[in-house]
């Protein structure tokens, strides 16, 4: 659900195929993940004005307001793993999963510096 609502405030609204792609989970997994999401008020769902079978998706700012709120701890928890691992170690671990992802067909993740 976190990957979900970051990646949707990273992207801006999306309908929910690109989303899928984006997070890596099958369409209907994400439909259910975004109900959950939406019923907490954290994502707003709307059709597409051009297709109204299209669903788009969008952080809403109570959705935003828990990021702000959860991120800095996050990216605390990240630092520390790098003081505990070393740089160069969390390196090769990105490096090992865009190989597997490589290997399982699946797009290749940003960049994690």
């Amino acid at each position: 659900q976190w990957r979900v609502l970051c990646t949707v405030r990273d992207i801006g609204e999306s309908e929910i195929t690109i989303l899928a792609e984006q997070v890596f989970l099958l369409p209907p997994r994400l439909s259910r993940i975004v109900r959950d999401l939406e019923a907490r008020g954290l994502l707003l769902r709307r059709s597409s004005v051009q297709d109204q079978r299209r669903a788009l998706v969008s952080v809403t700012a109570a959705g935003e307001a828990l990021i702000e709120r959860v991120e800095p701890s996050l990216i605390e928890m990240r630092l520390e793993m790098r003081r505990a691992v070393g740089l160069s170690r969390l390196r090769a671990l990105g490096d090992l999963l865009d190989e597997i992802e490589t290997c399982l067909g699946a797009p290749v993740r940003p960049s994690r510096d």
